[in-house]
């Protein structure tokens, strides 16, 4: 278990003095070091002392692991309706994908119609320059 020092443990020391620091604008990480140097101790032993003492601070284990509640039983309507959701979403989504591809079809018949209405106009053009070249 960790020292005690004026009735505290080296953990919450660690803890008070990381804060302190922190409160000071100094990054955590930099914090850390500096009670490390301070301490002659390694970053993860202060890290460590830093865990252990917010784990027994909040009431638990540090050894032991946070337990997750359970979340609440899921009927089999609960699935089924889960599945029509995904199902109709599906739905919706071919129908925007054939929405997308008809304007997208759309914009590249008025290119080509645009192109191809030019094409005696701008051959032209190109003639005449060449003709004025020769």
């Amino acid at each position: 278990m960790a020292e005690q020092t004026e009735g505290k443990t080296l953990g919450q020391q660690y803890y008070e003095e990381v804060e302190g620091l922190k409160a000071q604008g100094v990054p955590n990480a930099e914090a850390i070091r500096q009670v490390a140097a301070q301490h002659d101790k390694k970053e993860n032993a202060i890290r460590g002392g830093l865990h252990q003492y917010k784990s027994k601070r909040n009431g638990g284990d540090p050894a032991a692991s946070p337990r997750r509640s359970r979340a609440a039983k899921v009927s089999v309507d609960d699935l089924l309706e889960s599945a029509r959701q995904s199902l109709e979403s599906a739905v919706a989504l071919i129908d925007q994908q054939v929405a997308d591809a008809k304007a997208a079809l759309d914009a590249a018949q008025a290119h080509y119609d645009e192109v191809v209405s030019a094409v005696k106009d701008r051959k032209a053009d190109v003639e005449k320059k060449l003709k004025a070249l020769a």
